[in-house]
């Protein structure tokens, strides 16, 4: 009988590595009905259930065989293998320990703890784990790519490259360690050195959805934006159900000032995966630059968005964070913009000249790329917080274990900024500040503008209160302001506009181009980085223009790149009228046009996206550059190219204007201040406060 039992035990084998499963269990089960205590067996047919999916079933199967036959290192490696797949993590963890009490040289269970380890955020463990399995030969590119994720997760780049180079050296045609060595070194700011092991990537495997997006992405930081949207297009062929593709091409056919295709694109992504934030703000700052959104499709977009994060998964209670006498008031900012930024320039003057006796300052950061700017940021707060690492309930825990009194969310929609932090209520009061519109966000209790931004006047929906400063723009004049040339030249006029492209719609350019044909003699010079050198994005521009009546010589676009602001500011000096954008205005380039004394022409519309520019007019005392309709904008413009030379002789005054005016830091911050700790008497004290529609 024990010669029988030995070749049914090898055919069983034979069945099991040629892959016929079926012919392999029946012969384990003549064996068990034999032999009911061959541990053997049961431990094979364990395994052959988990090879057929049937995860939990392995599980019963070999824990038999471990009864039979304690102490055997393979059994306990296999049950914890099956266990991790049937989702049991207790069990499994215990089967790997007890291989290991088994063997300390079990080489898989070391390897198996790596992961474990990797996956649960704890690096350190992962290494020495890993090492032993090396030493044991049992490591392999899999366990260095796994690591990798881990290291990059905790934010230790270095270590995750190491790990990745690792692997790449383990498994030299494994395309998705390539993709992931990219996606770190493009972190890093290396964008060469990304781009090319993106395309080390797509060499193996040319239609992987993930690596065409992230090259696509790199491209279009890269500002080559006809490249990117190609390769997002690619993507969304390989992997239509994947919504972040859709996301990213919205994103680039926005950068490319192509509005209604990249609103559709959001819109794709938003159905495709609601829960996904970054798509919905996608969305949002693709329908601010639209000429085409009514009031109530604006209304209603911020209230869908709104309604997607009222519910946190794990609501956080109501904290009262009441601060005994003499406490100062914790202000807490949160932004990605601690960086050369403009949001950056004007926060920094902020945090200098906030009155220390008062108020205690905390920073939390969501910067990827620290800058010297970010180290000013650093110097200037008391406390400062990394935030990339943390999901957004950490942080909110982080924002409410430090006590702060009012949590300023800044920039909210843009960049990497998190303002669905105040869905979870991190902060008692919680405030919007130098976002164009609203949040949308119930849990967001103010907005803060000027009486033009946030006019009363206005039906604009917001879903916070509104506050209102004397004036909300705060500039930084560089250091190495150009001169101004107020002679000037002979010649026909020249018109200028240095914004994003993407803010230049249908109705500017239909505005530009009747300008351009009641003055033939005149150009118009577009600027903004190197985002002309995009054919798709000339030609958009030039066929609009033509169609209203311009002529394509008079339309002149400049592709340099980056350049220094003392040299890109004294471009100015060649430009006689700045042209607005419609209906989102300029800030930063109105602002830096007026500092070189260069009046801008702005139509300001019925939502605070489009008042930055007659913002700063108003406080400047300059009505007569803000119009009220499409004829008086054109005309307005005509007659700042008739009156140049006299405007040339005003630019020192603007000058002065723009610097007594709008680049102030100390008075501007009293008045905030006066408004935080107006609130927080309002919010905690039930004492009356100033009216929040500050107005003095």
């Amino acid at each position: 009988m024990n010669v029988d039992f030995d070749r049914c035990f090898q055919l069983a084998m034979a069945h099991q590595q040629a892959g016929r499963l079926r012919d392999a269990e029946d012969l384990h089960r003549r064996i068990l009905a034999f032999d009911p205590v061959q541990s053997q067996s049961w431990h094979l047919v364990g395994l052959l259930a988990y090879q057929a999916g049937a995860t939990r079933r392995a599980v019963s199967l070999i824990a038999r065989a471990i009864i039979i036959s304690p102490g055997i290192a393979g059994f306990y490696g296999n049950l914890g293998m099956a266990a991790r797949a049937a989702g049991l993590p207790r069990i499994a963890f215990k089967a790997c320990r007890a291989a290991l009490s088994a063997d300390p040289a079990f080489a898989p269970a070391h390897y198996n703890l790596g992961n474990w380890h990797a996956q649960d955020s704890a690096p350190q463990t992962a290494v020495a784990a890993f090492a032993r399995a090396s030493m044991l030969g049992a490591a392999d590119m899999g366990a260095y790519d796994t690591l990798g994720k881990v290291f990059r997760a905790s934010n230790l780049r270095e270590a995750a490259v190491r790990c990745y180079l690792g692997a790449v050296a383990l498994g030299p045609d494994e395309s998705r360690t390539y993709n992931n060595l990219g996606n770190l070194i493009r972190e890093s700011g290396r964008i060469e050195d990304a781009e090319r092991w993106y395309r080390r990537s797509l060499t193996l495997k040319p239609d992987i959805a993930e690596t065409l997006a992230n090259l696509g992405s790199l491209w279009r930081d890269s500002k080559k934006l006809d490249f990117a949207v190609g390769l997002y297009r690619r993507a969304t062929v390989m992997e239509p159900g994947l919504g972040a593709l859709y996301r990213n091409l919205c994103n680039a056919l926005t950068d490319q000032g192509w509005l209604a295709e990249a609103a559709k694109c959001g819109e794709m992504a938003v159905a495709v995966k609601p829960e996904d934030i970054a798509a919905f703000r996608n969305l949002l700052n693709c329908s601010g630059f639209r000429d085409d959104v009514g009031a109530e499709e604006w209304r209603a977009l911020h209230e869908r968005f709104g309604r997607s994060l009222t519910s946190p998964p794990e609501p956080l209670p109501l904290a009262a964070h009441r601060p005994t006498l003499g406490e100062k008031l914790r202000i807490g900012y949160l932004s990605s913009d601690f960086r050369v930024h403009p949001v950056g320039s004007s926060m920094l003057q902020v945090l200098r000249s906030h009155d220390r006796q008062q108020f205690s300052i905390y920073c939390y950061a969501e910067v990827a790329q620290p800058d010297p700017i970010t180290d000013e940021f650093r110097a200037a707060a008391e406390s400062w917080c990394d935030s990339i690492p943390l999901t957004d309930a950490a942080l909110a825990e982080r924002i409410r274990a430090d006590g702060i009194h009012i949590l300023v969310c800044l920039a909210g929609r843009f960049d990497r900024n998190r303002p669905q932090i105040a869905a979870w209520r991190a902060a008692p009061v919680q405030v919007s500040l130098h976002d164009v519109g609203t949040s949308g966000l119930a849990a967001m209790d103010y907005i803060i503008g000027d009486r033009w931004l946030l006019s009363r006047r206005s039906n604009e929906y917001f879903s916070e209160r509104q506050l209102r400063l004397p004036h909300f723009y705060l500039g930084e004049l560089p250091k190495n302001l150009p001169q101004l040339d107020i002679v000037g030249r002979d010649g026909p006029p020249v018109f200028g506009c240095c914004n994003n492209p993407s803010k230049i719609t249908p109705t500017a350019l239909r505005l530009w181009g009747k300008i351009l044909a009641a003055r033939p003699d005149a150009r118009l010079v577009l600027k903004y980085l190197d985002r002309y050198s995009s054919p798709t994005v000339c030609q958009r521009i030039v066929n609009a223009m033509t169609a209203a009546g311009a002529k394509p010589h008079q339309i002149d676009m400049a592709t340099q790149g980056k350049e220094t602001v003392d040299r890109f500011l004294s471009q100015y000096n060649t430009i006689d009228v700045a042209l607005d954008t419609v209906p989102f205005s300029g800030s930063t380039t109105s602002f830096q046009a007026l500092a070189m004394g260069v009046p801008v022409v702005t139509w300001p519309w019925d939502r605070m996206v489009s008042r930055w520019t007659e913002a700063m007019l108003r406080t400047l005392d300059l009505p007569e550059l803000i119009a009220d309709s499409a004829d008086t904008y054109v005309a307005i413009a005509l007659r700042l190219a008739e009156e140049r030379a006299v405007w040339r002789q005003r630019r020192s005054e603007m000058r002065h204007l723009v610097e007594t005016r709008l680049c102030d830091g100390k008075p501007w911050t009293r008045h905030l201040e006066r408004l935080y700790k107006a609130l927080w008497q309002y919010h905690n004290f039930n004492r009356p406060a100033l009216d929040v529609h500050y107005d003095p």
